[in-house]
């Protein structure tokens, strides 16, 4: 059994986690995966999987994978989202509206205390 067929319920999950930035090699008898992952959650899962899938600790499988999760910040009197936008290089206030779709209707309307998703980058 190849690497690939040993741990592709791990490569669907990694693929599914980490979208684009997902990417896996064989290299010397050693299963690479690679990618960013947005939840801490996410990184526990596929590890619990590649454990359930190698029981015995071989070290077939190396997890190269980072976690990048978003900030999140509680709204301040005076606040807008193109003013939290300016403390952050590269950040816009539509960012901000996107990423928070979720809660938000209005850009123009946030509240005190509303606690808002920052993407990390500024161009997610």
């Amino acid at each position: 059994m190849s690497l690939v067929e040993k741990y592709q319920s791990v490569l669907d999950l990694a693929a599914s986690y980490c979208g684009d930035s997902f990417s896996y090699e064989d290299e010397g008898g050693v299963l690479h995966v690679r990618g960013t992952l947005t939840r801490n959650e996410d990184l526990q899962a596929l590890e619990e999987q590649a454990s359930a899938l190698n029981p015995d600790g071989d070290n077939d499988l190396a997890l190269e994978v980072e976690v990048q999760a978003d900030d999140f910040y509680d709204v301040q009197s005076g606040d807008t989202l193109a003013r939290i936008a300016k403390r952050v290089p590269g950040l816009t206030w539509q960012v901000i509206f996107e990423a928070n779709r979720d809660q938000l209707s209005d850009p123009n309307s946030i509240f005190v205390g509303q606690r808002l998703r920052i993407p990390r980058g500024g161009d997610q």
